[in-house]
């Protein structure tokens, strides 16, 4: 039976038993792994692995917040303190850049064999490589291709390539660039947000618009 036949079974109309599902994390709790994480852990078993972002790193980011237009003062100070309360390790903390999967199996729960194996865009952060070893499907979800197709297009795809599904969260007409560019199995699914942060909240209304988005000037001149 094929690896995708093993898990079509586990995915059948009844089944009432939870996944093993092995995810590659971030230490951040307003990255997307975070909120992957939490929505897979309320139906599976879930064990993730990444590099520990700590104090240090979040100091960093935080004094990169005043390169953005509109900074308002007081951000950096507020940032830091969130995030540098509020970042956890990893189930498994690894170093930052390649993992080998087939060494990293090896550091698993005894009684934890992967169903499912995802990883979220991370850019260089977490980057597993040998994903065979682990024999199960094999699922990315990127999200900055617009910097990934615009930076370094054949290294990125060449990644994407390695795995069995790619999902692909903020660009969809990206689609076709890795379709194109060998991945068979290539999916929409949009960024989403979770009900229990984003929502509303008992507050005055002070502006008549808001914008979402990066005023970072290096990426945005």
């Amino acid at each position: 039976m094929t690896i995708e036949r093993k898990f079509a079974e586990k995915l059948r109309p009844g089944f009432a038993g939870k996944l093993n599902i092995l995810m590659a994390s971030m230490t951040g709790p307003a990255s997307s792994p975070a909120f992957y994480e939490k929505a897979l852990r309320k139906l599976h078993q879930v064990v993730t692995f990444g590099p520990y972002r700590d104090r240090a790193f979040w100091a960093e980011q935080a004094a990169s917040l005043k390169e953005h237009a509109f900074y308002r003062e007081g951000a950096y100070e507020y940032w830091l303190d969130i995030m540098g309360r509020l970042a956890k390790p990893c189930d498994l903390v690894t170093e930052k850049g390649l993992v080998n999967m087939a060494e990293l199996k090896k550091k698993l729960p005894q009684d934890f064999r992967p169903d499912l194996f995802l990883w979220v865009d991370q850019h260089g952060w977490n980057l597993p490589v040998n994903l065979e070893s682990l024999n199960c499907p094999t699922v990315a979800l990127l999200g900055d291709t617009h910097l990934h197709l615009r930076n370094n297009r054949e290294l990125w795809l060449s990644y994407a390539r390695t795995f069995d599904f790619v999902f692909l969260t903020f660009n969809r007409h990206h689609m076709k660039d890795f379709r194109e560019g060998g991945c068979p199995r290539v999916f929409w699914s949009p960024a989403a947000c979770d009900p229990e942060v984003h929502c509303k909240i008992p507050a005055e209304k002070i502006y008549q618009v808001s914008f979402v988005g990066s005023t970072y000037a290096g990426l945005h001149q």
